[in-house]
């Protein structure tokens, strides 16, 4: 784990562990971050795809993302439904999201806090959980394999 200091961890494109999602998750101070970071962590979407959610993307428990549905598990699911009830898009574009997701991280000690570590923790936890591997592929939108492995597999040095 690279860290800086004491109590500070720099995100470098490994998943977080179980503690530090939870701390990150705990970080968050309102609706905004607490959309932002939920769903990014528990459905494992790209940033972009993330600020591109519209009320209609939203089907049942599953979200409408491009030419896929999605699975959405419960936390994320009633953290939409409760957006979506009073607007019709996402709270920020794509550069504020990616700002609000860094100023959440350094509030818990997680510096150059990325959406794509989130995706990585995602896929992590997914694994974790007893996904197949070609399950994992269809929810991260992985054109080959090899492209999920590379969420899978931690980067050396």
């Amino acid at each position: 784990m690279p860290s800086t200091a004491p109590g500070i961890y720099v995100a470098k494109k490994q998943p977080l562990s179980k503690s530090k999602q939870a701390a990150l998750l705990a970080a968050c101070r309102d609706d905004v971050e607490r959309l932002i970071v939920t769903v990014l962590l528990d459905v494992g979407l790209r940033l972009r795809e993330w600020v591109a959610l519209r009320r209609g993307n939203l089907i049942g428990h599953k979200l409408k993302v491009g030419n896929r549905k999605v699975t959405v598990p419960p936390r994320s699911l009633k953290l939409l439904k409760a957006w979506f009830k009073e607007h019709a898009k996402m709270p920020c574009r794509t550069r504020s999201a990616d700002v609000t997701l860094r100023m959440v991280g350094e509030r818990c000690g997680i510096l150059k806090l990325t959406p794509d570590v989130l995706r990585r923790s995602f896929a992590a936890n997914c694994v974790a959980d007893g996904w197949r591997p070609e399950d994992l592929q269809v929810q991260l939108d992985a054109s080959v394999a090899a492209t999920t492995r590379l969420y899978l597999t931690p980067k050396r040095k």
